[in-house]
C-alpha cells in the first residue's frame, strides 16, 4: 500500500519534482558540481551504485510490482571525461513557471531557474534549467532535461536529465556522465517531462544512462540489449 501511495503521489517518479515521501526523494541524488577532478570516476561509480541499490530495493523502489520483478539493471555508457565540462549558471531574478510537455497527456508547469552555458567539443551549448524540489534537509538542486543525437537510438527518445546541486557561485560542473533516465523508461505507468526544444543538443552525448529495454518486450520482439 505504501508503494502504491508513492506511485500515485510522486507523479513523474524519479524524474519528478513532486515526490510523496522522503523515501521517494532519496531515489534522486543530486550530484555535487564541485567534485574533485581526480576523483570524479570514483564519485560517478559510487553515485550509480546508490541509484541501482535504491531501484532494486523493494522498500524504496518506485517500480510497480510487475516491472520490479523483471528489472534487469541500469545501463550506462562508459565514463568519459570529455563529457564533463565547466559551465556558467545564470539565475533568473525570479523563477518563472514554464509548461513542459509530458510523455503523455497535458503539459505541466515547472519552475524555470535559469540556464547553464558551456562549450562541448568546441561548440557553445545553452540549456534551460528548472528547480528540483527535494527534502527540506537536502541541498537545493536543479534538474537539466535534454535531448541529443543518441535520443531514440542508444538512449531514451524522450530525453534524459541531470540533477545538480546548486553551487554558491556561477561556476557549475556539467557532467553528462551523471545523466539519468526518467522513471517512465523503467515503468511506463509514470509520466515524465519532455525536454523543451531549446534543450536539444545536435551532437551525440555518449555518456550517462543508456536506453533500457523491458525483458518482456525483448522476448516478444526478439531484440537484444
Amino acid at each position: 500500500m505504501a508503494k502504491f501511495a508513492r506511485m500515485v503521489l510522486s507523479f513523474v517518479g524519479s524524474c519528478s519534482v513532486f515526490l510523496a515521501s522522503s523515501a521517494s526523494v532519496a531515489q534522486i541524488i543530486p550530484y555535487d558540481s564541485e567534485l574533485i577532478e581526480e576523483n570524479f570516476a570514483a564519485e560517478i561509480a559510487a553515485h550509480r551504485a546508490i541509484e541501482d541499490r535504491n531501484i532494486r530495493n523493494p522498500e524504496t523502489t518506485l517500480l510497480s510490482d510487475d516491472y520490479f520483478s523483471r528489472f534487469t539493471g541500469l545501463n550506462y555508457f562508459p565514463v568519459d571525461i570529455k563529457y564533463r565540462v565547466a559551465g556558467r549558471l545564470t539565475r533568473l531574478s525570479t523563477s518563472e513557471l514554464t509548461n513542459l510537455g509530458m510523455s503523455r497527456g497535458t503539459p505541466y508547469g515547472f519552475m524555470r531557474y535559469g540556464k547553464v552555458s558551456f562549450y562541448l567539443q568546441g561548440k557553445a551549448v545553452e540549456l534551460q534549467v528548472f528547480e528540483f524540489p527535494s527534502a527540506s534537509s537536502a541541498p537545493p538542486a536543479i534538474f537539466v532535461p535534454f535531448r541529443d543525437a543518441t535520443s531514440g537510438k542508444e538512449s531514451y527518445g524522450g530525453g534524459r536529465f541531470m540533477i545538480i546541486r546548486i553551487p554558491k557561485g556561477d561556476r557549475i560542473m556539467v557532467d553528462f556522465n551523471m545523466a539519468i533516465n526518467p522513471i517512465c523508461v523503467y515503468d511506463p505507468e509514470y509520466l515524465c517531462p519532455v525536454p523543451p526544444l531549446a534543450n536539444s543538443i545536435r551532437s551525440e552525448i555518449t555518456a550517462g544512462a543508456r536506453m533500457y529495454f523491458d525483458p518482456l518486450d525483448e522476448m516478444y520482439s526478439g531484440r537484444q540489449q
